[in-house]
């Protein structure tokens, strides 16, 4: 589109509902692949019930985290006494949150872990997925609210979240933008935290840093600025925050079903051909070009297309019994998003119901105060 033409309205607002419907159903994808629960709870075993548990209390603190961020959007600038309590309260509950066990799994094993395993890394503790649904939640009702406001001020037939995803992905489909593959994020991760380790580990941080010291020192010889953290600090907390990600991931893997397993490996042979063949331009060499064929890494490129072709063979003899991939995860992600979604609706309902019972409808502004819960 040309720069400075306006986009209409209803078009606009499609756009803006689609893209909260997509971020919203990562969102709980990520979760249920974390959380790792059978559908079926009557396959539930012990272990299950107590990852359940788990699940219900992180759920209840990141409701609490959410409900103390709604009240101090609604809290006046002026009332600064009230904002700091807030952000207190909303400050001791989001910690609460990071001392409990990680999302699917148990008590035991989080007791099991070693301080050094828990540690989330050095900076801002990382987003509770529990609190980051909820406002995607809140994002996609108001979304959905302002398309509505347009659809009838310019009289069409509401459109449904399938029609505006579909609608979304034909305009952009040729535009490179992807939806976000959870793992493919922890991939991405773990290999740039690996690449800190390896730049601490090698030395070259330590010379870089010494350098950067000698350009910082005023006229008098004093550091100017903050003192940086420690190296080997700054090593211990990545190698921490790598754990992290490397059980979630493995959970996440160890959760896939048949299929999405072999298509998974198929997704990590292509990043090995990615990085192959940077390795090669690295080297001043093309990768198309014939010669590379004997080198190790157009061996290993050549291999890992094997791989790719025999992997892909089993996914048509599994299709060919069980009917195609994308029917078969299709049907299953909009089970599970579907039912994922109304347990949370349900749970965050329940929770304004038991304040009801608690305090008596009179009394709910007051209990808002006290317990973060929205009233309306």
């Amino acid at each position: 589109m040309k720069k400075g033409v306006a986009i209409p309205a209803l078009k606009a607002k499609t756009r803006e509902a689609a893209r909260a419907i997509i971020k919203h159903d990562d969102l709980l994808t990520e979760y249920q692949a974390l959380l790792g629960l059978p559908e079926d709870e009557g396959q539930w075993t012990e272990y299950h019930q107590n990852v359940a548990l788990v699940r219900d209390m992180r759920l209840d603190a990141g409701q609490r985290v959410f409900n103390l961020e709604q009240k101090i959007a609604q809290t006046p600038k002026e009332d600064k006494a009230e904002l700091k309590s807030l952000k207190a309260q909303k400050k001791e509950v989001a910690q609460e949150i990071l001392e409990m066990p990680e999302l699917g799994s148990t008590y035991e094993e989080w007791e099991e872990l070693s301080s050094f395993e828990k540690s989330t890394g050095v900076g801002r503790p990382p987003l509770a997925i529990e609190v980051a649904i909820l406002r995607a939640e809140d994002e996609l009702n108001a979304s959905l609210a302002e398309l509505r406001d347009v659809e009838a001020e310019e009289g069409v037939q509401p459109q449904t979240k399938e029609e505006i995803v579909q609608k979304y992905e034909e305009a952009t489909k040729n535009t490179g933008r992807a939806r976000i593959d959870p793992l493919g994020v922890l991939d991405r991760d773990i290999r740039n935290i690996n690449q800190e380790i390896e730049y601490i580990e090698s030395g070259e941080a330590e010379q870089d840093r010494i350098q950067k010291e000698k350009e910082s020192m005023s006229k008098a010889g004093k550091r100017q600025g903050r003192p940086p953290i420690p190296l080997e600090q700054k090593l211990n907390d990545l190698k921490g925050k790598r754990e992290t990600l490397l059980r979630k991931r493995n959970k996440m893997e160890s959760n896939l079903g048949p299929i999405q397993a072999i298509e998974r490996q198929i997704k990590l042979k292509h990043d090995d051909v990615f990085f192959l063949r940077k390795a090669l331009r690295e080297k001043g060499m093309d990768p198309r070009d014939v010669d590379v064929s004997g080198t190790y890494e157009g061996k290993a490129i050549e291999s890992a297309f094997d791989d790719i072709a025999s992997l892909k063979k089993m996914i048509e003899t599994m299709q060919a019994s069980e009917g195609s991939s994308s029917q078969i995860q299709a049907r299953e992600s909009q089970k599970i998003l579907a039912k994922e979604s109304e347990r949370l609706r349900k749970r965050n309902e329940q929770i304004r119901a038991e304040a009801r019972e608690k305090m008596g409808i009179s009394d709910l502004d007051e209990l808002a105060r006290d317990v973060g819960v929205k009233v309306g």
